[in-house]
């Protein structure tokens, strides 16, 4: 007799701290009158006054600016809640952003990032950079320069005009480059150009620019004695200028520790770059420390660069072979702490695999640093627990989108845990949602916190059996899912449930298999697959 099947789920995947929510920001004062803007819908808006003196129900309010009468009190919280459908975290693609808004259409995009910190006046603001002069497909002309958005991607009291901060960046495609946002609101600008090849910042009006980098500018091969840096592909900054304690660290192509040295030995290596207490000035004089020289070093790379608040770094190559690694970690002092190449081989068990990070071209981390999101050239991203400083495959998931094309250019998460992707193939910004129920709190005195709620796990959905009177394969189907996640169990009579040890699993996200076998021909026998997490 042909086997029954049943399939049941419990417990969540992706859990973590920093999980998406709409939130309140891009704060401002007149009298009384506080505004703020929602990057998305909200089921619920309350404004607690004096720490819960009095409360203010604001109600359900739609993506937009909105505002409320303060009445004299010396401080308040904006708590914004939602319950969401499933997003990322559960292996779910939900689109927040809409492709149809003009200024969410971008052609030659490079860099993208959003000012995350509740100390600075940006906090919510999105940054998008255009390396040259274009039109969309649909028509829209995007002269080079950088575009700040409003977090609901609306355009900002800066107008809808490209700004350089007086800098000069029409040498190049791949100037400006990716961009950083400090903490006090500073915006850092990568220049990946042989032209102008260097690091500058703007404040976050994006009004007065300036060369962080001492020496010329510009980036040949060797850089020679003359130059103490070459092209910046990416950058991560601690501190500040105006706090005197301005660190930097940078993916430069071209400086070697040898700068007269013609054989590439140590190019897109990660240096760092320290202000000076006692001449608090820019631009820095150097000479930068060279920390890690992790991954390919002879030959011009896509490369990026992430810094965890504890200190750790995650590096990115994009390598289309698989035989080497796309993204590294790497700790303060420069010590390789793990690589997605031996990472996915020890997870899989299997030492021939290729890397799951092929094709990489950027990558971000979660404001609490538990989950990295790693873009693919062809638009999809991964997302990964790194919560423990190294590579966690049992909570992964990889998300297509479509169109499927090319020039994938950069990734980034907001406040909330949104994922921002940019493409110069597909000409959009987009934003992703982890999803779920969640309460985002925007303070008086610059802070911000999120509690959620975990989503249900997917339930794994059996999509084929097929067998022989002795075996049974069960097809399913569970997003976001991993092997390690699932078990079969057995029953003769639904009664008794008893886990079996030599199902045998394959499969990845979100197509999996369990071949059971053992089965005696004639005999009534049941089986569910249970997600254990």
């Amino acid at each position: 007799m042909k086997p029954s099947l049943l399939h049941l789920a419990s417990a969540a995947l992706l859990t973590g701290t920093s999980h998406a929510a709409p939130y309140a920001s891009g704060l401002s004062t007149s009298g009384s009158t506080i505004s703020f803007i929602l990057n998305e819908s909200a089921d619920k808006v309350t404004v607690s006054l004096n720490n819960g003196a009095s409360t203010l129900n604001l109600g359900p309010r739609p993506a937009g600016t909105h505002s409320f009468d303060s009445a004299g009190a010396t401080s308040w919280q904006i708590i914004v809640e939602k319950a969401a459908p499933p997003g990322w975290r559960s292996g779910t693609l939900q689109q927040i952003s809409s492709d149809a808004n003009p200024l969410n259409q971008f052609v030659n995009g490079r860099g993208v990032c959003i000012a995350r910190s509740p100390k600075s006046r940006s906090f919510g603001r999105v940054y998008v950079s255009v390396g040259s002069s274009g039109t969309t497909l649909t028509g829209r002309s995007v002269p080079e320069g950088i575009y700040p958005l409003n977090a609901d991607l609306s355009a900002t009291a800066l107008g809808t005009n490209p700004l350089t901060g007086g800098l000069n960046f029409t040498a190049s495609t791949e100037s400006p480059y990716r961009l950083t946002a400090g903490d006090d609101g500073t915006l850092y600008i990568a220049d990946w150009s042989d032209q102008t090849g260097s690091l500058y910042a703007t404040d976050a009006d994006v009004a007065n620019g300036t060369n962080l980098l001492a020496g010329p500018v510009g980036s040949p091969f060797p850089v020679t004695d003359s130059r103490i840096h070459g092209s910046i592909a990416a950058v991560a900054v601690a501190g500040s200028l105006a706090t005197s304690d301005l660190n930097l660290w940078v993916i430069d192509e071209d400086l070697q520790d040898d700068r007269l040295a013609a054989t590439q030995s140590q190019t897109n290596s990660l240096w760092e770059w320290r202000l000076n207490p006692e001449a608090p000035f820019v631009p820095l004089n150097g000479p930068p420390l060279r920390l890690s020289s992790a991954g390919i070093t002879f030959a011009s790379q896509t490369a990026d660069l992430v810094r965890s608040k504890t200190g750790t770094f995650y590096k990115t190559q994009r390598r289309s072979n698989g035989n080497e690694s796309g993204v590294f970690i790497i700790d303060s002092t420069g010590i390789t702490l793990d690589s997605s190449l031996t990472s996915w081989r020890n997870f899989k068990g299997d030492l021939t695999l290729r890397d799951v990070f092929t094709e990489t071209v950027a990558a971000d981390l979660t404001d609490d640093g538990q989950f990295l999101a790693v873009l693919r050239r062809d638009n999809a991203f991964h997302i990964v627990h790194v919560g423990t400083g190294l590579f966690d495959f049992n909570r992964y998931s990889l998300l297509t989108t479509t169109p499927v094309t090319v020039a994938a250019r950069d990734i980034a998460f907001d406040p909330a845990g949104n994922v921002y992707t940019l493409s110069s193939g597909n000409q959009l910004l987009r934003v992703f949602a982890p999803g779920g129920t969640s309460k985002a709190t925007t303070g008086s005195d610059a802070t911000f916190a999120i509690a959620f709620e975990p989503l249900p796990p997917p339930t794994p959905v059996i999509t084929a059996v097929t067998g022989t009177p002795n075996a049974v394969v069960i097809d399913f189907s569970a997003p976001g899912a991993s092997l390690a996640d699932f078990t079969l169990e057995r029953s003769p009579d639904l009664a008794t449930w008893l886990p079996d040890a030599s199902a045998q699993f394959a499969g990845e996200s979100p197509s999996f298999s369990v071949n059971a076998v053992g089965i005696t021909p004639g005999s009534k026998e049941f089986f569910r697959v249970r997600r254990l997490r």
